[in-house]
Formats: structure tokens, sequence, C-alpha cells
């Protein structure tokens, strides 16, 4: 494809994970099929000074200021840059209210209700309303033409929450970085020995920031019913406070030495390579890639039948769909450790479902929906 140009509308977009992590992969893998790719982000519209800041309230007004900015102001400026361009095609991730093609990371409405206390939520932080009319706006109005869904369970959600969806929606699931998510031994060793790890150990993984939404004390709980050598990587987190109150309930049930939380980090594949299985027992996930990547780096995936998990994850084949209760993760953990064999089996099996859901895969599925896209807005 020649003279098209795809514009990527999201806050950021850069190498790394969440919206702006999906939305720089699939401009780098849509570059390959000869299309112009552009981003439209909130530098596009202000720099914010705040947000690089490590004070984390000044951090927190900032996002809470880009959101809206972006999906009001943003949203304005890019329909009125791009809305009589017919040969560009404008993908929507999230915060924008503007786009030909919108990529549904996740409903706000279907997350917010899954958790625990929602409404408590919504007294505590009222971004969540804000989000929600954002949501009922996007749908109601029918900005978008086209919809991704990650997983049919996702387009299921999508069609009983917002019905006039009906029609609009193209099933495509999240791709995973197979070169930079790989088995590595020698990483997988020097990992180990830098964390202080012994062979022997099984070593379970989480990784994600809301700790109480994915669940992470449910995985904590479980360490209770399994042996001394199954230990547990927490990477991620939110506020120190939040980190703090996890590791004191480590301390007063005694797992202080069996849980390592190692905050917000970089090498990502090392500690999945450093592992022995991942771990997340969330409440709502749209399309958790981070289990995808783990299994690319071979390791099976224990996540709650949630969103589009159950496209992926195939119970004793290369993981295992979990439920929010300690008991049934430790019972799916020591399956796992019960059988060298069949464990090995299951490592290999999650390398190659990752493997088919490579990021040129689906560009490619992307790439489809583009030309579409073009054909009816050149026939309008």
């Amino acid at each position: 494809m020649t003279d098209v140009l795809v514009i990527q509308s999201a806050r950021e977009v850069k190498p790394g994970g969440g919206v702006s992590g999906v939305a720089f992969e699939l401009g780098e893998n849509l570059k390959s099929s000869n299309v112009e790719i552009g981003s439209f982000t909130i530098d596009d519209i202000y720099p914010n000074s705040f947000k690089n800041s490590s004070n984390l309230f000044l951090k927190k007004i900032a996002q809470l200021f880009d959101i809206i900015v972006y999906g009001v102001w943003g949203s304005l400026k890019l329909k009125r840059l791009y809305k009589s361009n017919n040969q560009a095609v404008v993908l929507c991730h999230n915060d924008g209210l503007y786009g030909d093609i919108y990529i549904n990371h996740g409903l706000h409405r279907a997350m917010l209700f899954a958790s625990d206390h929602p409404y408590r939520m919504l007294l505590r932080n009222p971004l969540h309303l804000y989000l929600l009319v954002r949501e009922w706006v996007r749908f109601k109005l029918n900005i978008h033409k086209h919809i991704v869904c990650f997983s049919a369970n996702d387009a299921s959600i999508m069609e009983k929450t917002y019905p006039n969806t009906l029609g609009r929606i193209t099933i495509i699931p999240n791709g995973v970085h197979i070169n930079k998510f790989m088995p590595n031994s020698m990483v997988r060793k020097e990992k180990r020995l830098e964390l202080g790890y012994l062979e022997s150990d099984f070593v379970l993984i989480f990784v994600g920031h809301e700790f109480d939404r994915k669940g992470l004390k449910f995985l904590v709980n479980s360490l209770l019913n399994l042996p001394e050598n199954v230990k547990l990587l927490v990477v991620g987190g939110g506020s120190a406070e939040k980190i703090e109150e996890y590791k004191n309930y480590c301390k007063d049930n005694g797992l202080t030495h069996r849980v390592s939380f190692l905050g917000t980090r970089k090498d990502i594949p090392d500690l999945l390579n450093a592992s022995d299985c991942f771990v997340m027992p969330s409440a709502f996930e749209a399309w958790p890639l981070v289990g995808l990547e783990a299994m690319a780096c071979a390791k099976p995936a224990l996540i709650t039948d949630t969103g589009g998990v159950s496209a992926f994850v195939k119970p004793g084949y290369n993981g295992y769909l979990i439920k929010r209760d300690a008991d049934d993760i430790a019972e799916k953990i020591r399956s796992l450790m019960s059988d060298e064999a069949s464990y090995i089996q299951i490592c290999k099996q999650a390398r190659e479902t990752a493997e088919s859901y490579s990021w040129q895969n689906i560009a490619d599925k992307y790439l489809s929906l583009i030309k579409q896209c073009l054909v009816e807005k050149n026939n309008a």
C-alpha cells in the first residue's frame, strides 16, 4: 500500500507495556507493509513538564489533566487535521474521541463493576466518572465506524453493554514481541543468581499495577499452602503506601522471606526468564498482554478467566485458568510442580502459542481492516 497514512491516536506511543506499547508495536510492524505511520500524542497538544516528575502527586495531577485535555481538545484538533483526508486512517487507542477505527483496550464500565467496591472507587476518584461518561459518549454517538475487540468474549461484553455497536466489531487480538520475549537459559541463570534464587526454587512472577484489582493478595495467600521453595516476585505497583501495605501483610503472615517486591522494572523479559510460572488472579482484564509475554518466554500462564484470556490460555496445555481464590491457585501450582516432564511440555506449548500471536501476524489483520476502511471512505 502506498500513499496511505495511518495515524495512531494515543496519549503516548513508546516501547513498553500498556496502551502506549501496543500502539508502538503495531506502528512498527505496519511500516513493513509500505504504510506511512504517524502518531498524535499529548505532546502534539502541549508539553507536559510534570509527567516525568518524581513527585507522585504532581504525576497524578498531570495524568488527570492529560486524559481530559487529550479527550476533549485533542479530539477536536485530530478531527480538524484528518477528517477531510480520504487517504488517512486514524486508529484511536482509548483516550481520544475521534478515529476511523477504535481499538478497545477494555470497557471501563465492565472493569469498574467487576471490582469489589465500584461505588467506593467512584467516590474516591472522580476520574472514573469522567471515563464512564466518555465511554457512553463514544459508543452512544457512534463516533467510530469500526471497533476492534481483542476476543470474542470482549465483543460479547461490548454488544451487551452498547447494543448499537453490533455489526461494527472486528476481532483482532493483541500481539507479542516474540524476539524480545523469548526463552534464554543464560539470562535465567544470571538473573536468578542476582536475585538470590536457587535452581531448586519454584519462582512465581506477578507483573502489574493495581495490586487489589489484579488479585495479588490471593496469590500471596496461596503461598501459605505451598512448599517453602515456592517464591514470589512482585513487579510493578502503585503508590509507595500500597507497596508498604502489602509488605506488611507478608510480614504479618510470615512470608517476607518468600516474597520480593521489585517495583517498576525495565528488565521484564529477564525477570520472566528467571521465573517458573506467571500468575495473575485479576478481577478484570481485556487482554493481559503480559500473560502472552510470559508464555513467549516459555512460562505457563495462570490467569483468571476474564476478557479474552480463554482465547490463549488453554488449561493443562500452556497454563491454567484460575479463580480469585488462594486454594485454587495453590492447587494449579502444585499441579505444575508435580510432574517435571509435563511441566517441560507445557512450557514448550506456551512458547508455541505466543508465536502464533506475533506482532507481524496481528499487523496483517489490521492492514486488511485499514484497506476496508479506505474503500468505505472513498466510496462515501
